[in-house]
């Protein structure tokens, strides 16, 4: 019940700051892109794990190939990201917090990311 609220909360907030980018961002860079399409892909993959609909049940190789895509445009792009740039240059408490929290509203997308990549129980049999 948890992950249906959370994911019409997780949706509703990245559609807002989706459509107030797009607005505000005069030139798109990388960072901006890796984020729209971060946003998307766990809105997708959090979906997907919540209601389960047979359209975007996809194998499981494609869960992990999305589960390293999005590890990678999360923890690459960071040391760009303003929010990283205002730490480095002010270290403001505040600053800190945001960044906190941020990461604390993600991590239940990221779990339901990780459950459709890594479920338990089917697993790939060793071969001898």
């Amino acid at each position: 019940m948890f992950l249906k609220v959370y994911f019409w909360i997780f949706l509703v907030l990245n559609i807002v700051t989706a459509s107030q980018s797009i607005v505000t961002i005069k030139q798109w860079n990388l960072v901006d892109f890796s984020h729209l399409l971060q946003s998307i892909l766990l809105n997708l993959a959090l979906y997907s794990y919540v209601f389960k609909p047979r359209i975007l049940m996809l194998q499981i190789n494609t869960w992990r190939i999305i589960a390293i895509i999005l590890i990678s445009l999360y923890l690459i792009p960071v040391t760009s990201s303003p929010q990283y740039q205002a730490i480095k240059e002010y270290s403001s408490y505040f600053v800190f917090l945001a960044l906190g929290v941020s990461i604390l509203i993600t991590l239940p997308a990221y779990y339901s990311l990780y459950k459709l990549a890594f479920p338990k129980g089917k697993q790939r049999k060793k071969s001898k």
